[in-house]
């Protein structure tokens, strides 16, 4: 199988997969990309998913994350490339856990209105797009990469105090999990599935777990409530995932707890 990659101001070596610049605010970049590649899968992961900016920012995340997703799903269409869209749990509106692949999109926030509106527009234009749902993740990530557990056991190990939600409930999973559960689906006829963890957990619970496993200082992290740390973006409480569609299939997520200790040598 060859892999070829996208980026922008960031370029990520890994080995034995080509690189290739895009912009995915320029059409014209987007259609030139898949035609001087030739795919035959596309796996678009590419979004603004700071749920604080996209608040602030609404038109130029918007045209990241709804119409730029929306304008290479057509583009594969038009190429029969098939199309693999990535979503989030933040659809949801975190009132009615756990959430299957046929719950009411109900987003409180603009980020969450924006990967809706994706998903409804991907489905538009290409019909046999596969859209994937995933939720909080973790794991290894390149150095430039705002993602939050790396942002977490860096802080941690310096002596930083975190504060972590008592009172917000995710289905984590890992990336690594997450990338190796789209190759397994990629073909799959199912129109969206969700590719959460197998436990429902708060924040402040996975950044005890975390330290535990890690061999972190746990003492530095304080529980709090959402209402009690304001923020631009709305978040809701609990946008648990069903998963049991993914399971039926042969998705087999690990436990919390195996996949902190498959990191403990990369972290």
């Amino acid at each position: 199988m060859t892999v070829k990659g996208t980026h922008l101001k960031n370029k990520t070596e890994i080995n034995g997969v080509e690189q290739i610049r895009m912009d995915l605010l320029s059409y014209d970049e987007i259609k030139s990309c898949l035609d001087t590649a030739k795919p035959d899968v596309v796996v678009h992961t590419a979004a603004i998913s700071d749920a604080n900016y996209c608040q602030e920012n609404k038109k130029r995340s918007r045209q990241i994350n709804t119409i730029s997703a929306a304008e290479l799903a057509g583009l594969c269409a038009d190429r029969d490339v098939r199309f693999a869209h990535i979503s989030s749990d933040l659809v949801f509106d975190g009132n009615h856990p756990f959430y299957d692949e046929t719950s009411e999109l109900n987003p409180i926030s603009f980020y969450g209105e924006q990967k809706a509106e994706a998903e409804s527009e991907v489905r538009s234009r290409n019909d046999a797009a596969i859209i994937f749902r995933l939720p909080l993740m973790y794991g290894d990530a390149p150095a430039y990469s705002r993602n939050f557990f790396g942002a977490f056991i860096k802080s941690l190990k310096v002596g930083e105090r975190l504060s972590l939600f008592t009172d917000e409930y995710r289905t984590p999973t890992s990336s690594k999990t997450a990338s190796e559960s789209i190759l397994q689906f990629i073909d799959s006829s199912e129109p969206i599935l969700h590719l959460g963890g197998p436990e429902r957990i708060s924040r402040y619970d996975f950044g005890i777990l975390m330290c535990e496993i890690l061999k972190l200082d746990a003492d530095l992290i304080d529980g709090k409530l959402q209402s009690e740390v304001p923020m631009p973006a709305p978040r809701p409480k609990d946008i648990s995932f069903d998963i049991s569609k993914a399971q039926a299939l042969g998705y087999k997520p690990l436990s919390l707890k195996e996949e902190f200790e498959d990191l403990k040598g990369i972290m």
